[in-house]
């Protein structure tokens, strides 16, 4: 599984990023929206269906924005992602590394073919 994939999922059930979901949830219920998580509001189905933006779906973009500002989860979040990505790195440094190794060496083998026009 990929560092950024990895990551990501871990985000997703970490107790920090689990609060400000439950926060942008408050937040966007006093708009009048009903959603657990910002995805939720992002996949709803009547977004996918329409032509143009309605007047609604402006209007629970608007909230989804607002909210999100007002309780910092992009912030959070990216904060919370981060952090299990630097460690994910640090714990495989050493395939990295081999991995940046062997992906130079390719650059240099085309890079030679370029120049020489073989």
């Amino acid at each position: 599984m990929g560092i950024n994939y990895e990551g990501f999922e871990r985000s997703r059930q970490d107790p920090r990023v689990l609060t400000v979901f439950r926060d942008w949830s408050r937040c966007m219920a006093e708009r009048g929206y009903s959603y657990g998580a910002p995805g939720d509001a992002l996949k709803d189905p009547r977004w996918g269906a329409a032509a143009a933006p309605s007047a609604d779906g402006i209007a629970t973009a608007t909230a989804d924005v607002e909210c999100k500002a007002r309780v910092n989860v992009v912030g959070i979040w990216f904060t919370v992602e981060s952090a299990y990505e630097q460690e994910l790195i640090r714990q495989r440094l050493p395939e990295l590394t081999a991995a940046k190794a062997a992906n130079d060496a390719m650059l240099a083998v085309a890079a030679s073919v370029t120049a020489t026009g073989a």
